[in-house]
């Protein structure tokens, strides 16, 4: 399973959003040889624009794989599912260059051919600053999509002495009873700096999308917005037991197919924990809290506790997290069961409680449960 979104945005964070949704099957044939099926769901949305018609495209179709080390090809055909705009058959080629000529520049390409007729394509070259950072540019054309050329940052997943990865984590909830969400899902990647035995810099960018319900639970559901805490922290150990850390916050939150425009709000604080990340299992008890100044709304204060069995192939525990400022309470606890070696996989039922107190004291309660996965480098 897998989920990407592609955002491009302008200088006052306006711009398309395209969401890919996969679920299916990958089947190892030999050593280089394997075949996938699947479905892929494609929808495009905007941030502080006025979209109310959006594209659903639901592919399906297998596909055989040739991977070596420097050369990956890829060939299938499916159909269609859904109305995805009266389209019937598609057809799809891949070819993807690591490390072209030796060199730290890569290259990939998918191209689709749309009942005989369109051609689709997804050309992309790439250069490695280090094992986790590469810089890409990357041309797409997507069914009735103007072709689009933009460039970025990625972060990838290796595990290398140089690499400045610390920690990936994807989370996805539903929420069962109908109100005005259907589902939440987050990410959260950190990257550490200028690293010491008692001292690094620390880069935390995450991002959260809640989901809103329509008519049934199957079907089109467009998110609400999306919203980006960023945080810039340098780390100071403190004895042999705690850690110490000053931040500066920048929170973003973009609304998604409306006109409206986006709100943030900068913080700066210290903050006080017993381990470095809050999330990993390594006491019994885990705890984190901080406090600051807002520039937007004068104060922030925030606590988050756990408790674990501290168990070594399996693990369960329960998390508690508060947070406070003068416009909005936000409350949580969870109970959940963790396993997995390099990729940890935790179950989780919690509820939250949403008090917005500059809006005439608006109260908002969520039960959920989900899934979350975290890897640590």
């Amino acid at each position: 399973m897998g989920m990407d979104y592609l955002q491009r945005i302008n200088s006052d964070l306006r711009g398309e959003v395209d969401f890919w949704l996969s679920a299916g099957y990958l089947k190892p044939i030999s050593k280089y040889f394997s075949l996938d099926a699947g479905i892929h769901h494609l929808c495009r949305h905007k941030t502080s624009r006025e979209y109310p018609v959006v594209l659903d495209i639901n592919e399906f179709f297998a596909r055989f794989w040739y991977k070596r080390e420097r050369l990956n090809i890829g060939f299938g055909s499916g159909t269609f599912l859904g109305f995805s705009n009266g389209y019937e058959h598609i057809m799809v080629f891949n070819l993807g260059v690591p490390q072209l000529f030796g060199s730290e520049f890569s290259g990939k390409t998918e191209i689709k051919l749309i009942d005989l007729e369109e051609i689709l394509y997804d050309l992309e070259i790439a250069c490695a600053l280090n094992p986790s950072l590469e810089l890409f540019l990357r041309c797409t054309q997507h069914y009735q999509y103007p072709e689009t050329v933009y460039m970025g940052l990625r972060i990838k997943d290796e595990r290398d002495t140089s690499s400045h990865l610390d920690k990936l984590k994807f989370k996805a909830g539903i929420i069962p009873f109908k109100n005005k969400y259907k589902m939440v899902g987050s990410h959260e990647f950190k990257l550490d700096f200028l690293e010491t035995v008692k001292s690094r810099v620390l880069i935390i960018m995450s991002g959260k999308i809640p989901v809103l319900w329509r008519q049934g639970f199957i079907g089109p559901y467009p998110p609400e917005k999306i919203i980006y805490p960023l945080s810039l922290q340098y780390e100071k150990r403190l004895g042999s037991a705690f850690f110490a850390a000053g931040y500066f916050r920048y929170h973003i939150s973009m609304p998604m197919d409306v006109g409206d425009r986006f709100s943030s709000d900068l913080g700066v604080g210290l903050a006080l924990r017993n381990q470095r990340d809050f999330d990993k299992l390594e006491n019994r008890i885990r705890f984190e809290v901080f406090a600051g100044k807002n520039f937007s709304h004068r104060i922030d204060t925030g606590v988050r506790l756990g408790w674990n069995s501290g168990g070594r192939k399996w693990d369960y525990g329960s998390n508690v997290e508060m947070t406070w400022n003068p416009d909005q309470w936000y409350s949580s606890a969870e109970v959940f069961v963790e396993w997995g070696d390099e990729v940890k996989i935790r179950p989780f039922i919690g509820i939250q409680r949403t008090v917005i107190t500059s809006d005439h004291h608006s109260v908002f309660n969520k039960f959920l449960f989900g899934m979350m996965f975290m890897q640590w480098y």
